[in-house]
Order: C-alpha cells, then structure tokens, then sequence
C-alpha cells in the first residue's frame, strides 16, 4: 500500500511504501495429467495420423492456389495488382495542437512565414494563428544514417562524402548536396548504434561537446578516441595531423567526429534560448531549429544560425512542427526554482530537459517528442508563475524506453495563499499506457510544482515524462 501525503513547498519529499504489498498473485499449480490417455499408443498413433493428413490436405490447397493464380490471364492479375497499392494512397495525416482549440488531423502545411498557420484537413484548410499553434506532426527516428549535429541542438540525416578545407560536404534526401563548414557543426555521427539507447547517449554524448579542447576528436568503433587536425576525409579513410606527423583512419572504423567549439559557438542554456525559434522535423528523421521558416504548396525554406539555408521542393516531407514562442513558453526552456529527489533507495536521479530522465529521447505511445521534462519517482520541480499565464497543459506517461514496465503517479500543486495545494492527481499510470491530457487553471497561482509518486513496484522503471509540458499566457484584449 502507498501512503501519499501533501508536500510542503521546502520540504523534501516524504513517501512510505511497503515493498511487499499484500495479495500476491498465487501460482497456478500444475495441470493433473490424464495418466490412462498418456499411457495409450493406439490413441497417439491416431492422433499423429489426423495430424500428418491435415498437414498434407493445406500443402495441397497451398501449391492449388498458387497455380490458379498463374494460370489467370495477365489482365486479369494487372488489375488486382494495381488495386492493392490504392489503400495506400492516402496522404498519411498528422495531429495538430493549438492554443484553446480542440487537437485535429491535417495532411500537409503551408506557412509564408507571418500572419497564420494553414494545414491541409479532410475537411478542407484550416488556420492556427502564428503564436497559437503548439505542435503539428511528431519527429520522426533517425535510424542508423549518419547525423550532422549542429552547434544550435539541431541535427540533419545525411550521407557524408567528403571533409576538406573546413567543410563537410554530403548529400540530404530532401536538401540535395550540403556543404556546412565545420564551426557551425558540433559533430559527425557517422555510425549511429545499432541500439537505440546507444544511439541516444551518443548524440547526447556529441551535443554535450561544446567547448573541447585539443582539436578534432575521432570515436572509433572500438571505443578507443584520438585527438590531432582532421585533414580531409575521403570515402576511404581520414587523414588526422597528430603532432608532426599524421595518420590515415579507414572511414569504416570511425563512429563519430567531434569539432572544437569557441564559447561563443556553444549553445545558450535553455532558460535563455533567445526566441522565436521554430523546431522542423522531416521524414528523414532530421530534426532542425530554424530562426525563420516558409512553407509553400511547392518549396519549404528555413534559416539556421550560423547562416545555414535549407531549401527543398517537398513540402510533404515535413512531419513536425513546434514553434518556441507566442503564447506558449514550455517549463524545459525556463528555470527551475526548486528541484528535489527522494530516494527510494540509494540512487538519486536529476531531472532532464527535453530528454528523459535516463538521458534519452522523450518517447510515449510510439511516438517522440522535442519538449518536455524527465522525471524519476520521487521527484519534484517547482516553478514560479511571474508571467499572465492562464493554463498549465502537458501530457504524462511513463517513457517508452521502459518495454512497458514501471508505474508512476503524477501530480500538480499550485502556490496560492502562501500555501501549495494539490491541483491534479492521476490515477496509476504504466508503461506502455497512452500518454495521458493535462490541464490546470492557474490563474492567480505564484508557482506551480510537479511531482512523480511511486505506484506498483517500488521505484523500478520509473521513467515518467512531462511531455510537452507548458503554460500558455491569457490571450491579450
């Protein structure tokens, strides 16, 4: 059983829960065998004998059914070949979230990029005021395609051919040939892991690369590191000065490369991302901040920093849309006032920013997300409300990265009075479980705190995340 009890605003958080709670499941115990059917080879040698007939009459319908069908005239096979790919054919179609409006699906997107959003619904255009829309779409995973990482956080899919004379030059699915001098890159991930966790801790391991000093630095895919002067790369190998010699590294053994970053090329802490800011996704997995973006029925167009253009003729291809300003300012961009972790046992876990709590990817319900907070049972984070905000929205599940396992309850308290006071609870939420709606009325309210409780099993797998975790300001009159 799990006693909950209110939190005070400075105190830590005080959770009993008894490890072996009452009312385990119970084994089945063994089915009795039937001893006199088991004993009696007349009966199995029947049995296996239907068996065997039953096996024989299938492969004969089987090796029928296959020379029907090359026996039927070619127009006749044509035509059903060529109905089937008409299911397919639907322009698949993507959730849309705006500021006080219900969620609806669209198919496609167009911004001029001023004045509104307008997508492409079953029931015709729609629009969504440039500050109200929240998100379009979800990104997308990336796979196994090497990934250029930006020193802004963001990342492209894209085959590397060549690094010379202070650029990377290579080719992207929907941008064509690229060329990014390697300042405005934090690094290459030319042999992302097979495993998706791997996967995630090295491009958190690249991101988190601003500032290194000693030169370029190559991770080989045996874990080894050397630091010298990227030359070139060719598509055999690296040539890297190490001193006053240098050496020739295959490209097949190279994982990753990671470029020397000036303070000033580091990215700026979240609370003080200048805005506004729009994050693109594409179908390729390619994930970008762009600082002005247009989209026509024909071409889609977006600015990074550093001067960086991308420009493609596939509109379709963007899957994700998630402005970073208007009315919505999300709690992963804007600094924490408190922060304090529990144990369970011994293990303390801090929270994360647009990650989950184990340094990964936000994921729920199959799908990823760019925004949120990470959290471990037993934790809770305090804001301040100095802004006219109105709402408090998110969606909460435990992360994907669990297999299904772990059990968290959520919950939000309000400052109001001099005093916090419970706002919303959930029931027991599981892994596995779709991400559920928040939304709170803190209106009024000086602060706003989120708490992570434990549930069925202690604190085992307990990866929740507060997706898309926001507040939205009152609309002006």
């Amino acid at each position: 059983m799990i006693h909950r009890r209110s939190y005070s605003y400075w105190a830590s958080i005080g959770v009993a829960i008894d490890p072996f709670p009452s009312g385990r499941g119970q084994g089945a115990g063994n089915l009795p065998i039937n001893a006199a059917g088991a004993s009696s080879l007349s009966r199995l040698a029947s049995v296996l004998t239907k068996w065997i007939v039953a096996s024989l009459l299938l492969v004969v319908a089987g090796l029928a059914a296959r020379l029907s069908a090359q026996e039927r005239p070619p127009a006749a096979r044509a035509t059903q070949t060529a109905a089937q790919p008409s299911a397919q054919a639907s322009a698949p179609r993507y959730p849309v979230l705006g500021v006080d409006q219900a969620p609806f699906v669209a198919t496609e997107v167009r911004y001029s990029g001023v004045g509104a959003w307008t997508f492409d619904t079953p029931d015709g255009p729609r629009s969504v005021g440039a500050g109200e829309l929240v998100r379009y779409g979800s990104p997308v995973e990336s796979g196994r395609r090497p990934l250029w990482v930006l020193n802004d956080g963001g990342f492209l899919v894209a085959e590397v051919t060549s690094i010379s004379g202070g650029a990377v030059r290579g080719l992207h699915e929907s941008f064509g040939p690229l060329a990014i001098e390697t300042s405005q890159l934090r690094g290459l991930i030319l042999r992302p892991p097979a495993d998706r966790e791997a996967r995630d801790e090295l491009l958190r391991r690249v991101e988190e690369s601003a500032g290194m000093a000693g030169g370029d630095r190559l991770i080989l895919v045996n874990g080894d590191q050397t630091s010298g002067k990227l030359q070139e790369l060719t598509s055999e190998a690296a040539v890297l000065a190490i001193g006053q010699t240098s050496a020739q590294i295959l490209k097949d053994r190279i994982t990753a490369i990671l470029f020397p970053s000036s303070p000033d090329e580091v990215r700026p802490p979240q609370s003080t991302i200048q805005l506004p800011t729009t994050l693109i996704g594409f179908r390729d997995g390619s994930l970008v901040r762009a600082r002005s973006v247009a989209i026509t029925a024909n071409q889609v167009r977006a600015e990074l920093s550093g001067g960086v253009t991308l420009q493609a003729a596939a509109p379709a291809r963007v899957v994700f849309i998630q402005p970073l300003g208007g009315r919505v300012e999300y709690l992963s961009d804007m600094a924490a006032d408190s922060y304090v972790h529990q144990p369970f046992l011994e293990l303390s876990w801090p929270y994360e920013r647009d990650r989950n709590v184990a340094g990964g990817r936000l994921a729920a319900g199959g799908a990823l997300f760019a925004k949120g907070l990470g959290m471990h049972s037993g934790g809770r984070i305090a804001y301040r409300l100095d802004g006219p905000y109105q709402w408090f929205q998110a969606e909460v599940a435990v992360d994907d990265q669990t297999a299904g396992r772990g059990s968290v309850v959520f919950q939000v308290y309000l400052a109001k009075d001099g005093r916090w006071n419970l706002a919303w609870s959930s029931s027991t939420v599981r892994g596995g479980e779709a991400p559920l709606a928040v939304r709170v009325d803190v209106s009024g309210a000086a602060g706003v705190a989120l708490s992570v409780d434990y549930a069925d099993h202690g604190d085992q797998w307990d990866r929740a995340d507060w997706l898309d975790v926001r507040l939205t300001k009152a609309a002006s009159k």
